[in-house]
């Protein structure tokens, strides 16, 4: 597939020109534009249009990161969050860590690839995410508690509103213990899903 570079250099013209040209910049003469158009079609140019929305500092993408789209709590999640962000013009972008494959998410998160992220899943840890996060792209964590600038979470709303937060399970463990039951016993499937960790805190 061929790049920008390959049509300024076809054209002898600079790469910022070529890339104004077929972003249909005002700056560029009308005769430069259609010139540049003809051989991006010839040479089988496609426009990548995230990267040009990075350029200008936009985006309309908000990224979230479930551990297992699949799985009929994630799908619940999935469907409240996109009907939230079509109130407000956002499509929604869904990467996967399922199994611990974190590659794709974390590019995804290093690179800026949408106006911010919400991260729902215990495979990436808070120092990357901290790293990462910024006034570009601030970070929505989902099941536990970070701290960092531009990185929010639930405890965070609950401390705005002088309300103390209590993880899942808590509420049911504390009805218990104040009817006389002190040895509880909690049955869950596997330990490193984030809602189990979060209710066994609780």
């Amino acid at each position: 597939m061929s790049t920008i570079k390959d049509i300024a250099k076809k054209l002898n013209l600079g790469v910022s020109t070529v890339s104004m040209a077929i972003n249909n910049n005002p700056k560029i003469k009308e005769e430069t534009r259609k010139l540049v158009h003809e051989t991006a079609r010839e040479l089988g140019y496609v426009k990548n249009g995230l990267a040009a929305d990075l350029q200008q500092g936009r985006s309309n993408l908000i990224l979230l990161v479930v551990e297992d789209a699949a799985r009929p709590f994630f799908a619940n999640v999935i469907d409240i969050v996109q009907r939230q962000l079509n109130k407000y013009d956002f499509d929604l972008l869904i990467s996967t860590t399922y199994k611990n494959h974190t590659s794709t998410a974390k590019k995804y998160i290093s690179e800026h690839r949408a106006a911010g992220a919400i991260v729902f899943t215990m495979s990436i840890d808070n120092n990357y995410i901290t790293q990462y996060a910024s006034s570009d792209f601030p970070v929505f964590v989902l099941g536990r508690h970070i701290i960092g600038d531009h990185t929010y979470c639930l405890t965070h709303f609950f401390e705005e509103l002088g309300i103390k937060y209590k993880p899942p399970g808590y509420l049911a463990t504390d009805y218990l213990n104040k009817r006389g039951f002190e040895n509880i016993a909690f049955v869950f499937g596997a330990l490193h899903t984030l809602g189990t960790v979060r209710k066994l805190e609780g």
